[in-house]
Order: structure tokens, then C-alpha cells, then sequence
């Protein structure tokens, strides 16, 4: 029994410490020997229509500035199409929509009969994107708090002219909040992850899910997602790694999307996209079985882990306590039980700081890991209750 509870512990301890300090170092040294993509569009070909599939809810503070930068992208206006679903907003979203469409080219207003979330809005807009403009065309599915750089899309755009790239994620630029250590934090998080994305992508296009925020499909390999599913673009992703196809990373597809700078703000969105992840996890386990696969390496490695990770930690716990127990180790999972303790320790040591305003970055990001991984509970926990609907409260924009 004593031996079943040691290897218990070390998987434990080996999965988070793979998924967390290995496969990024390891994911960065086999994209190095790939590359993503080397079949681009040029300016001067003739480049295909694209839809951009937008779904809003209250989002009055952000949504003139959007709408602002995608007049400003540097692509052929003609072959520009606009298609925004109105998720029933009770703000001036709808408002800003209809006096700025006189300055659009052709534009869609769809407007949802109930609330119902982004991704029954984003069907409706794709069906209606595909019956307008047919089916060889790319859907840009964007949020409003994201502004685009005027060359985004084109850079996006470019790798589709390889017909065996279906997803190609946008390169999400934080705009941290210099007032607020919880923006600081998830800034340096997301450019950890961008960073990830990007070698996943090189690595046999083997891409985990693009940023929800920004990214470009084929509208060829679009599926309809289902309208109680949270995390859509991961489920899209993943979809379209079953057609055979690649998911790439574009980092010169540059946007920006603002962070929040309040913990339990945070908090909300993460557990929400927790409970999406506990979606996908069941069903696409079966690329669990595929672990030599590309999509199934990196899909273990990057997010199944991750997922897992909480849970692990709180068994090596328990298992290292009933170890230090036995007494019969030199003291050595004595001694691993009071320095995971300490861990708590310095926890509760960063609130108390906290509570005095005294930010210590290295005590920050350990409450930072925490605090998403707590997330991911809770969101689990959601998911066991089961999700009826995808319908959502937009996150608190850095507006001033």
C-alpha cells in the first residue's frame, strides 16, 4: 500500500511540474525544427471575402473604438462583410451599431428573439455569412473589447492560400492596467501562453485553441457549435484538428484586448472558461489515446494536465500526509508535507500584505497560481451541475 501511495505522489508532483516547467521548454525546442506555414497570399493576389462574425452583449464602452479599427484594416473594403448578433443588450450597444453602419461596407445587424450566448449568436451569423457570400470565404470571429492593428487581418488572412491550414489564431496583446497587480500578472500569463501557441503551431500545426478573443476559420471547415458550449474556440479548434487540418499561430496578426484589473472579476471569467474546458475535455477525450499524435501530445501536455492540476495537487497532499505518517523514510515526506505547508503559509502572508497595499511581485504570482487553479475548481464544479446555457456578462472593460 506504502508503495502504491510513493508513486501516487511523484506522478502527482511530475504531472504539474511537466505541464507548468517541461513541455514549454520542451514544445519550444521541437516547433524550432518546423515551421508553421510557407504558402502565403501576397497584396497583390486576389484575396478571399471575409466575414467578420462579431456577437455583443452591453458592450457600449468598447464597441465605437472596435468598429473604429476595423474601418482602419488595410484589406480590400469590397471584400470586407460585417455580421454582428445583438445578444438582446439593454445598453446604447444596439445604437452605436446602427449609427456607425452608415460608414461600413455591408453590414448584418442579427438580432437574438432571447438571450442565448455567443455561440448559438456565431451559427446564426455564420449560416447567415455563408448563405450572403458562399462557401469559399474566411469568418473572423472577434469580441468587441479587442482592437485590431490596421494589418491584422491580412496577416491572418495570408496563410489561407494553403488549403491544409483551417484556424489560424490572432497574436492577443494584453493592455495591462500599470495600477493593478491582478492585470500585470495575467499579461505576463497570456504572453507566456502566446509564446506556446506559437511552437504549437510550428509543431505539425498542432495549435490548443486560439485566443476566444481573435482568430480566423475557413468557412469550409466551420461546424456548428453547440449553443450550451462556453468555450467555442477551443471547441472549433479542436474540430477542425479532427478534419486533419492545421491550427496555426500568426504573432504578426496583431490585436489588443484590455485585462481586469479586479481579482474577483478575474476570477468570474476564469471559472466560467473552466467549466468550457471541462466541456471539451469530455468530448474530445478520446484524443487521450493518441498521445504520439501531435494534436494528442500537445492536447495531454498543454491542457488536459493544466485541467488536472488542482486535482493533483490537492492529492499529493493528502498522499504525502499519510506518507509523513508512516515514519518509515528517513523523514523525507516529513519534511514535504511542512514545505507544502508553507506554501499556505506564504498564502495567507500575501493577503495580509495585501490588505497594507504592499504588492512582493514573487508572493504575487504564487497567489496568482492559486487563484486559477481555485478557479478551475469551481468551474468544475459548474460543470458537474450541468450548463444550459452559454449566455454570459461581459467582464468589466479598463474603460475610462
Amino acid at each position: 500500500m506504502l508503495l502504491i501511495f510513493e508513486i501516487a505522489f511523484w506522478l502527482c508532483i511530475l504531472g504539474v511540474t511537466y505541464t507548468y516547467l517541461v513541455y514549454p521548454f520542451l514544445i519550444k525546442i521541437m516547433g524550432k525544427r518546423q515551421t508553421a506555414n510557407t504558402i502565403f497570399f501576397e497584396k497583390k493576389d486576389e484575396l478571399p471575402t471575409v466575414a467578420i462574425l462579431m456577437s455583443v452583449y452591453n458592450e457600449e464602452k468598447v464597441l465605437a473604438e472596435k468598429l473604429k479599427t476595423i474601418l482602419q484594416l488595410n484589406y480590400p473594403k469590397e471584400l470586407l462583410h460585417l455580421f454582428i448578433g445583438n445578444d438582446l443588450s439593454n445598453d446604447n450597444s444596439l445604437s452605436i451599431i446602427q449609427k456607425e453602419s452608415k460608414n461600413f461596407p455591408p453590414i448584418q445587424i442579427i438580432n437574438a428573439e432571447k438571450r442565448s450566448g455567443k455561440p448559438a449568436l456565431i451559427n446564426a451569423l455564420a449560416k447567415c455569412a455563408k448563405e450572403k457570400l458562399g462557401d469559399e470565404i474566411v469568418f473572423l470571429i472577434t469580441d468587441a473589447n479587442v482592437q485590431f492593428h490596421p494589418d491584422m487581418l491580412f496577416e491572418m488572412v495570408k496563410n489561407f492560400k494553403n488549403k491544409n491550414i483551417g484556424l489560424v489564431g490572432a497574436n492577443v496583446v494584453n493592455n495591462a492596467s500599470k495600477s493593478s497587480t491582478v492585470s500585470e500578472l495575467e499579461s505576463m500569463y497570456v504572453s507566456r501562453e502566446n509564446k506556446m501557441k506559437y511552437f504549437e503551431g510550428r509543431f505539425h500545426g498542432a495549435l490548443m485553441g486560439p485566443f476566444g478573443a481573435c482568430f480566423a476559420i475557413s468557412s469550409k471547415a466551420f461546424v456548428e457549435i453547440p449553443p450550451h458550449f462556453i468555450v467555442d474556440d477551443f471547441y472549433l479548434c479542436m474540430k477542425i484538428h479532427n478534419q486533419k487540418l492545421r491550427c496555426i499561430y500568426e504573432t504578426a496578426a496583431i490585436c489588443y484586448e484590455d485585462v481586469p484589473g479586479n481579482m474577483w472579476e478575474e476570477f468570474r471569467r476564469k471559472s466560467r472558461i473552466a467549466a468550457g474546458n471541462f466541456q471539451n475535455l469530455f468530448c474530445f477525450w478520446k484524443w487521450i489515446f493518441r498521445p504520439f499524435s501531435a494534436v494528442g501530445f500537445t492536447f495531454f501536455s498543454h491542457k488536459i494536465l493544466r485541467w488536472l492540476t488542482p486535482f493533483l495537487a490537492i492529492s499529493g497532499l493528502f498522499v504525502v500526509w499519510k506518507l509523513s505518517s508512516t515514519h518509515l523514510h528517513h523523514d523525507l515526506y516529513d519534511y514535504i508535507f511542512w514545505y507544502k505547508l508553507i506554501f499556505w503559509i506564504l498564502l495567507l502572508l500575501d493577503f495580509v500584505l495585501v490588505l497594507f497595499n504592499i504588492h512582493f511581485k514573487p508572493l504575487r504570482l504564487l497567489t496568482y497560481f492559486y487563484f486559477m487553479n481555485v478557479a478551475i475548481i469551481w468551474g468544475f464544479i459548474k460543470f458537474l451541475k450541468g450548463i444550459r446555457s452559454a449566455a454570459w456578462q461581459p467582464t468589466a472593460r479598463n474603460v475610462e
